[in-house]
């Protein structure tokens, strides 16, 4: 059994030179790029990123002669040493991903992504560019217009893919989304979705407890741990961690969480796009990092047979007061750290839990009268096991209910939300119908500039 790609040897002047433009100005690889696989055929696996998250990944592979069946892990890359995966002895390993494709693309089916928010879009374009089937981690990418390109490429090439917001496959979303599109509560008007994140240091205190200066340690490759960013001197603690809290590497809260508590009312309204997007309030925003609470409103227009609607986003503890449709007290009111509160115009809905693990209709005799939902869409597999059966051809590109068409807009909706953050006391304006950002002092943040000495041997025009 061979794992080469066939006519899928691409070196970076051939990349480079040999695609057709996008109109985002992207080169892009064909549909059917990716090898066709027989039946039982095994998945060679790259990953990108191995320590903190990317850990839950790795037992998606055996190590190369341990996997008499099941996929194979051919190679991955990690930017810190003292973070290699054991379990792969035979994997090869890199400290640069640019690096693992050069020498080793041609083993590579499938690659997973799990680095911090900065290096996501690089790392997946480069291994979508390639034929390569890509599962990355929520949000798909640090900024709006990375997120848009992935979403495109993924419709053009047909490539399987997922973006890591594991709640998508499960059971609690799927009930919300059921409730709302069935009418629980008629048309909806308002959904407020908050989250007890940040965990991780933000706001002027985090500035505090970094040191900058000094050689990093000799285990992390820190000029590929910054990657596209622009170059700073090693900073003390941003690696495994605390960038999440830095406008340079993270998204904040809303990156982190809003991908997982925002995909119910995103599933549910399946809007286009908002209208404009602003800040009600915000605690310690800095020019380096996200504040320590924050309030963020979208305004979403009327379409597909439905009225507009408002959402907020609440985090670092602040959420929206106890409706008086809550009959279950103020004790019960405060235990959910992180849900959303829907309001129609026939009731309320309240979820509880980043998955919508819980959700009641209120007041509770809208829950008797209503009764359960009927079911919109089918149970999961398992959200690894969407991907790994669109990959092998088993189900269609598309099977994987978190492909990057639908992780894309729903990323790139709530990094908008990033760029009102970094753009204090501007409101984002859009047109929705042509999704397009109409601020212009938005911009800069929508399409990120990428440091040229690095990208320059991605192998991908940018």
């Amino acid at each position: 059994m061979s794992n080469r790609i066939n006519s899928n040897r691409i070196n970076r002047r051939q990349f480079v030179q040999g695609a057709a433009a996008t109109t985002a100005g992207l080169l892009i690889v064909g549909p059917g790029a990716s090898r066709t696989f027989a039946a039982n055929e095994s998945l060679g696996i790259a990953f990108i990123g191995t320590g903190g998250r990317g850990k839950s990944h790795l037992g998606l592979a055996k190590d190369l002669k341990a996997a008499k069946a099941g996929d194979r892990a051919v190679c991955f890359a990690e930017v810190d040493r003292d973070r290699w995966p054991k379990q792969f002895p035979n994997a090869a390993g890199f400290t640069d991903f640019r690096e693992m494709f050069d020498k080793k693309h041609k083993d590579i089916d499938a690659v997973v992504v799990a680095t911090p928010d900065h290096t996501h879009f690089v790392a997946a374009y480069s291994a979508m560019m390639r034929g390569k089937h890509c599962y990355c981690e929520k949000p798909l990418t640090y900024a709006p217009w990375e997120s848009r390109v992935l979403a495109d490429l993924t419709t053009k090439t047909k490539l399987a893919t997922q973006m890591g917001n594991q709640g998508h496959s499960n059971e609690g979303n799927r009930r919300i989304v059921a409730y709302v599109r069935g009418g629980a509560i008629g048309d909806v008007k308002e959904i407020h979705t908050w989250t007890n994140r940040p965990v991780w240091p933000q706001g002027a205190k985090a500035a505090a407890l970094h040191r900058t200066g000094g050689k990093p340690p000799a285990h992390l490759d820190w000029d590929n741990w910054l990657g596209p960013r622009p170059y700073r001197d090693h900073h003390e603690k941003l690696h495994p961690f605390d960038w999440r809290g830095w406008l340079d590497f993270g998204t904040g809260t809303i990156g982190d969480m809003g991908c997982h508590t925002w995909d119910a009312p995103f599933w549910a309204m399946e809007p286009t796009y908002p209208e404009k997007i602003e800040i009600i309030k915000a605690d310690n925003l800095t020019d380096q990092t996200y504040p320590d609470n924050q309030v963020i409103r979208f305004r979403f227009p009327a379409e597909k047979g439905r009225p507009g609607f408002t959402a907020y986003w609440y985090d670092g503890g602040w959420k929206p007061d106890m409706p008086e449709e809550w009959e279950f007290g103020d004790k019960q009111w405060n235990k959910i750290n992180s849900g959303s509160l829907y309001i129609g115009t026939k009731g309320k809905l309240v979820t509880s839990g980043d998955y919508g693990d819980s959700c009641y209709l209120i007041p509770k005799a809208r829950h008797k009268e209503f009764g359960q939902p009927k079911r919109i869409y089918e149970a999961s597999p398992g959200h690894h096991e969407e991907w790994v059966r669109a990959a092998k051809g088993l189900e269609a590109w598309d099977y994987p209910k978190s492909n990057f068409t639908y992780g894309g807009a729903l990323s790139e909706t709530m990094l908008l939300g990033v760029i009102a953050l970094k753009t204090p006391g501007m409101t984002i304006d859009c047109d929705w119908k042509s999704r397009k950002v109409l601020t212009a002092g938005a911009m800069p943040h929508y399409k990120p500039a990428y440091r040229k000495e690095w990208i320059k041997d991605l192998g991908v025009k940018l």
